[in-house]
């Protein structure tokens, strides 16, 4: 398994591990605060560590222990970073109400946005200058970067306060958690997928429609009794991995069944892992045949989703293991 991982949490570092051995080979201290998220740049030379208020990025290459570049704009805790896959530009969200765009050539932002509560999470979406949010008041919002405003949203029941998303751009998924005890499943669309494709919309309970787009439910899953900290599709989104508060690591979906929008095959699920405490993050292997998990047990694991056996523990962590990031050390990440 030709795989570098990036861990962080509460005990103030950042380490990065060598998946095949699990030795710890590299380690960043992060003094200021704890770490929300850390994540591998596209080329996988830097690592982008998310605290509060500001981002740090450190050159792995250069084995140097100092931030070769900070984001200083926010005033809260830093909630998401996210490349864009095209263009050397980065978004991030916070829990001060700002959505910003960055120039990675640059310390200021080349766009900011204002929301009407806490940001939980941000990706980029379909359209050019288009992303989505999260927030804890339970809503997923369609934003336009150039105009810097909302142009749909869909709030949740549930009294949901939602801790993060993912979006697959090929089948215009999105995946939400939150403090329910619930994860969500909505495709997005716009009305040139419809007439593209000559769709009717569907009008169901978890739909919210305005002039630019909407949202149509797919599913709604039970991943945990309260808080599901983590989801993450696999690299064709037929899958979903999911890490919630009871310790529990669960992949969903029937890769039998090829309609990605047919409710029933979000059902099937299967525990493959099994932390001691809280689950914060997850993400699966490119292959699909692994899942590393993250914990406040300590641990990173690395779990077989066929079998559910433990394949592999990573320790050094002192507290809780908040976010892990993958890159493959032989190819370029797609």
């Amino acid at each position: 398994m030709s795989l570098r991982v990036v861990s962080g949490g509460y005990d103030h570092t950042v380490r990065l591990w060598d998946a095949a051995v699990g030795t710890n080979d590299q380690t960043f201290q992060f003094n200021e605060s704890q770490v929300n998220q850390v994540q591998f740049s596209l080329d996988g030379r830097l690592v982008a560590v998310c605290g509060n208020p500001r981002v740090c990025f450190y050159d792995i290459q250069s084995g140097s222990t100092s931030p070769v570049l900070s984001l200083e704009y926010h005033r809260n805790n830093v909630s998401q970073l996210v490349f864009n896959e095209s263009v050397p530009l980065a978004l991030t969200c916070s829990e001060d109400s700002w959505l910003c765009e960055w120039d990675m050539r640059s310390s200021e932002p080349l766009r900011s946005c204002k929301s009407d509560g806490c940001l939980s999470g941000v990706v980029y979406g379909k359209a050019k200058d288009e992303c989505f949010t999260c927030d804890y008041g339970g809503s997923i919002k369609i934003w336009s970067l150039e105009n810097k405003q909302v142009v749909a949203r869909l709030v949740f029941g549930d009294q949901e306060i939602l801790s993060g998303m993912v979006f697959d751009p090929l089948y215009h998924l999105v995946a939400s958690t939150g403090n329910s005890g619930y994860g969500y499943l909505c495709r997005v669309e716009t009305e040139e997928d419809d007439k593209g494709a000559g769709n009717t919309k569907d009008e169901s309970t978890m739909s919210n429609q305005t002039d630019d787009g909407y949202f149509s439910r797919v599913t709604k899953l039970r991943c945990s009794k309260r808080y599901v900290l983590k989801a993450r599709f696999n690299h064709d989104a037929s899958l979903l991995v999911s890490a919630g508060d009871d310790g529990n690591i669960r992949v969903w979906g029937d890769e039998q069944v090829t309609d990605r929008y047919q409710e029933q095959r979000w059902q099937t699920s299967r525990l493959v892992g099994k932390h001691q405490k809280w689950a914060w993050d997850c993400c699966f292997t490119r292959d699909t045949r692994y899942v590393f998990s993250a914990s406040s047990d300590k641990r990173i694991c690395l779990w077989d989703i066929e079998t559910g056996d433990l394949m592999k523990e990573y320790k050094g962590h002192q507290k809780a293991i908040t976010s892990i990031d993958t890159f493959p050390t032989t190819t370029r990440r797609n």
